[in-house]
């Protein structure tokens, strides 16, 4: 865009054109203001690409490949000497100064522009040449082939990305999550496995001396005067259970027996008191070693030593001995891992649905790199265009040339707005496969509107939109593909005119 502002600004200066629509005074006025503009951004543009747009820190490109491109001196470049006659010289060098030389001539010629240079005294000035050189052919294939290497690199990012995540996937949730839930479980198991182990004592007591003990009152006290008699009064438990066994074993009859245990505490009190574990302790050693009990201690510790080799399975499943259950807390297991069940699914999920909008992304990035290509394809054969209206009216080898150039860039002009609007493949400049584009444009109504529906004038200054009664207002108020399509009609039959009719007054 700064190379077709700089021509405008040298073409329109001879007299033979003076007279042209195109070439008014306002009309230069917006040349001018507008290769500024052009010469800002593009400045903006060529200097945040490669270091960065961040003022304070550097940011260096990634991709190798990409900054070599930059770097290297891989690009032929015109030069233009002051000589006698003026002459030029080319050599290689990198796109990083290749730009800066460029946006320093364009300066250059806005220069010389505010200060009344121009028309064939502007043309002689190395700089505008140095323009005019470049500025379709290195500059613009180097972008051109920068703009495609930045987008491959950033698919190839994005599709990095995706089996990083598909690793982080398999592992959290493959092989920690299944860990953790694992390890969680063996927890709750033993957990649950010392609680049947507590209570399993009670199945290996004898159901008298459990009625028994249901049915003694019982004070808990800190006094620890009371442990001696706490201990005779499990002791007189243990000899009167067994006293009953017997009776009722010897009798040939069950009989159920409820008992209780009262007995006589120093300061006159006749409650049974527990104190501490030791104390209770105490007192299950003198029930077990009772001599009275006939072997009841050594049936009753192994009695015990089954039940708990029973509790402390792999399910903590249902113990019956002796007609007495002891019924698992299963409830626990699903207290204890709903919630960590309930993160892994989601967690899953959300996993999911990212690895799906991120594979998504690379449609959207194929569109919006067809949709640079619309843009700066149709910048170019605006100059090719431009190039060609301002030669002599008559066959010449440079018309040849731009009219060729011309056909080929509106070619693939074509090719790559109907693979932006109906999706396909577009041409790029890089050497790998070109790629596929998806309908972007219909993808989002929004979009669809403005390029279909829109009634509005699109450009950012309204206060240059055509207005009612203008020739241009129907064309430019009817959205994006009226105007592309009426371009592709016109510059088609442009390409057609004989010499003498291809140019800026009969073509604009």
């Amino acid at each position: 865009m700064v190379m077709l502002q700089a021509n405008y600004i040298s073409k329109c200066a001879y007299e033979a054109n003076a007279d042209l629509s195109v070439c008014s005074e306002q009309q230069r006025t917006s040349y001018y203001n507008r290769a500024v503009m052009y010469t800002d951004l593009l400045s903006l543009y060529h200097h945040g690409l490669f270091l960065g747009f961040n003022e304070r820190t550097i940011k260096k490109i990634k991709d190798q490949r990409l900054l070599n491109y930059w770097v290297l001196p891989m690009h032929e470049e015109t030069n233009c000497v002051d000589s006698n006659p003026p002459s030029t010289t080319t050599a290689n060098a990198s796109l990083w100064n290749i730009g800066n030389r460029y946006i320093y001539a364009a300066r250059e010629v806005l220069y010389a522009v505010a200060h009344n240079v121009e028309g064939e005294e502007l043309e002689r000035n190395r700089y505008w040449n140095y323009i005019s050189a470049n500025g379709r052919a290195s500059v613009f294939d180097a972008y051109a082939y920068s703009l495609d290497l930045y987008c491959r690199y950033v698919w190839k990012q994005l599709g990095s990305l995706g089996g990083i995540m598909t690793g982080l996937l398999v592992a959290e949730f493959v092989f920690i999550a299944l860990a953790v839930i694992a390890w969680q479980l063996d927890l709750v198991r033993q957990v649950a496995g010392q609680r049947m182990a507590c209570f399993s004592v009670f199945l290996a007591l004898p159901t008298a001396t459990l009625r028994a003990l249901v049915t003694a009152p019982c004070q808990v006290d800190d006094d620890d005067a009371a442990s001696e008699a706490d201990d005779d009064d499990l002791a007189d438990l243990a000899e009167t259970t067994t006293a009953a066994e017997g009776a009722a074993s010897g009798g040939g009859k069950t009989k159920s027996v409820r008992m209780s245990v009262t007995g006589k505490l120093k300061g006159g009190d006749e409650d049974c008191k527990h104190d501490d574990k030791s104390k209770g302790k105490a007192a299950l050693r003198k029930v077990t070693d009772a001599p009275s009990k006939g072997g009841l201690s050594s049936w009753l510790m192994q009695k015990h030593k089954v039940v708990q080799r029973l509790a402390r399975g792999t399910f903590n499943r249902t113990l019956k001995i002796s007609g007495k259950k002891l019924q698992p807390a299963r409830g626990a297991f699903v207290r204890f891992l709903a919630p960590l069940l309930v993160w892994w699914v989601a967690a899953l999920i959300i996993y999911g649905v990212s690895f799906t909008k991120l594979g998504a992304l690379q449609g959207p990035l194929t569109s919006l790199q067809a949709s640079a290509h619309v843009q700066y394809l149709f910048a170019r054969v605006r100059v090719l265009a431009n190039l060609i209206g301002f030669l002599p009216p008559m066959a010449s080898p440079e018309r040849q040339e731009l009219n060729a150039l011309l056909r080929n860039d509106l070619t693939v002009l074509k090719e790559g707005y109907f693979a932006l609007l109906y999706g396909g493949v577009f041409v790029t400049k890089t050497d790998e496969p070109d790629p596929t584009a998806n309908a972007g444009v219909f993808e989002d109504p929004r979009i669809a509107d403005i390029f279909f529906k829109t009634t509005n004038c699109l450009r950012l200054d309204q206060s240059t939109c055509w207005q009612q009664g203008s020739d241009w207002y129907d064309i430019t108020h009817a959205g994006i593909d009226a105007m592309m399509q009426r371009i592709l009609n016109d510059m088609a039959i442009y390409l057609g005119l004989p010499p003498a009719e291809q140019n800026v007054a009969a073509s604009w």
